[in-house]
């Protein structure tokens, strides 16, 4: 206990004899961080809500994905927002840092980030409409698909009525006949008749959901607020920059002030 208390005697007095250096280090930082906020460009935002397309009541493309290829430079997104913008080849690297997409209770959530009101804004205002078009694209393959699936539906019905007229036929002619094996077949025909009416009903019912489908839960993808010109900045945060470079300045002269104490007692 008392050589515990001795040491921290110890290390108070270090930091005493060199109060002086961890003031000034810590000064120097906290000037150092005001500088730099201040020549740090502002950054503005602005957002817009987007309803996606949905097929069957489900979205076409989640969020995550959407981001994910809109931020790939391998994808043509990229590219065709960076055109839209008039940026040069080697700003579009720094594009993808300048949005998001994120997932708002099934929307979708899109900012913008600019050094002006109307960058930000503008930036917006492409990603917006490249999403559109592309959920556009995505719900007219699906219905050409959902429109291929009614067609062999349709037919499949027709078949099946066609299948269940020729058994009709065939039954009312072995209907009245006494002959054992006859009767037999008449069985089979009634059989494979009653069967084909199970199909024929469950061809029926999904094709009337597919349309319930292609009717009631098939939407367009729509902009439900629209992006507008910021007017308050939303970064850089100066204040939060400073404090977290005076800490750790803080924390840095206190590491000096011992490794001086240190050397100056201990030479090389």
């Amino acid at each position: 206990m008392e050589e515990q208390e001795i040491d921290l005697r110890d290390y108070l007095r270090v930091l005493k004899r060199k109060w002086k250096l961890i003031v000034r280090v810590t000064v120097g930082c906290a000037i150092v961080s005001v500088v730099v906020s201040l020549l740090l460009p502002p950054v503005y935002e602005s957002s817009a809500i987007i309803e996606p397309a949905k097929i069957n009541n489900v979205p076409v493309e989640t969020t995550a994905l959407g981001e994910l290829l809109f931020k790939n430079p391998l994808n043509p997104y990229l590219k065709g927002i960076t055109e839209q913008m008039g940026l040069k080849e080697k700003e579009a690297y720094n594009l993808p840092e300048k949005f998001k997409m994120s997932d708002k209770l099934g929307y979708i959530q899109v900012t913008g980030r600019g050094k002006t009101p109307e960058e930000a804004k503008k930036l917006t205002d492409v990603i917006v409409s490249r999403i559109l078009k592309r959920h556009e694209e995505l719900s007219k393959t699906a219905l050409e698909i959902s429109g291929d699936d009614m067609s062999n539906l349709k037919a499949q019905l027709l078949t099946v009525k066609s299948e269940i007229e020729q058994l009709s036929k065939k039954a009312q002619q072995r209907e009245k006949t006494d002959i054992l094996a006859q009767s037999y077949v008449f069985q089979s025909l009634n059989q494979a008749k009653e069967d084909a009416s199970k199909r024929q009903t469950a061809i029926e019912s999904a094709i009337r959901a597919k349309e319930m489908e292609l009717k009631y839960y098939t939407k367009t993808a729509s902009v439900i607020a629209e992006p507008v010109l910021p007017l308050i900045k939303s970064g850089p945060a100066k204040r939060k920059i400073v404090a977290i470079a005076t800490i750790l300045g803080f924390f840095i002269s206190i590491f000096s002030a011992f490794t001086v104490e240190f050397f100056q007692k201990n030479p090389l």
